[in-house]
Parts: structure tokens; C-alpha cells; sequence
């Protein structure tokens, strides 16, 4: 993710780079490809949203994305999603969204 996938949408999007600023920590989490290509997705959806709508009028900023292994995370399965991941969005400054689940 850090190497290729926000550079790579960022470019897709026309972003100016010097207006807005990727902050990305990402541990090295290995997922199997069955949870790995749904992750890129859903990471893909707000990142593109955030890029598109959230800096009007050339407004700049940062994108902070953390990916990290979370020690002890008990999961509520939902039954509409492939990685029966838990999705939480708090509406503050910054928005925060936030994607957890198990990969074993």
C-alpha cells in the first residue's frame, strides 16, 4: 500500500502533490490474497472520495492512513462482508474511518 496504491491514485486523480500530502504507516501485515484484494478496495473507495471532495478550491492538506495489526480485536461479523470486517466513521477534525479485521 505504501509503495504503489495512494501514489498511484493520487496520480489517477491529478492531486498536487505539494497541496496535498499522503501520511501513510503501514506495518508489514501479510494477507492472504481472499482478504488482500478487498482491502485494496475498500481503502480505495474513501482515499478516492477524499481526493475528489475534500480539498475545494485548491485547498491542501493531509491524508493520514494508518494500517496496523491490532492486538486482542474481537470482530463483528457482518454477514454482507467479504472480510466480516468492522467499519467505523467518526465525523470530526480530521474524519477518521476506520476498517478492522482478522486475517487468521
Amino acid at each position: 500500500m505504501r509503495q504503489t496504491m495512494v501514489p498511484t491514485l493520487m496520480s489517477f486523480c491529478n492531486v498536487d502533490t505539494r497541496r496535498i500530502v499522503p501520511k501513510i504507516r503501514a506495518q508489514d501485515v501479510q494477507l492472504p490474497i481472499n482478504a488482500a484484494v478487498p482491502c485494496g478496495l475498500i481503502i480505495n473507495e474513501p482515499v478516492c472520495n477524499v481526493l475528489k471532495h475534500a480539498f475545494p478550491q485548491n485547498r491542501g492538506g493531509e491524508i493520514e492512513i494508518d494500517f496496523r495489526r491490532a492486538p486482542g480485536m474481537q470482530l463483528l461479523s457482518l454477514p454482507t462482508d467479504q472480510l466480516g470486517a468492522e467499519m467505523s466513521i467518526e465525523h470530526a477534525h480530521p474524519t477518521q474511518f476506520s476498517l478492522r479485521f482478522s486475517i487468521g
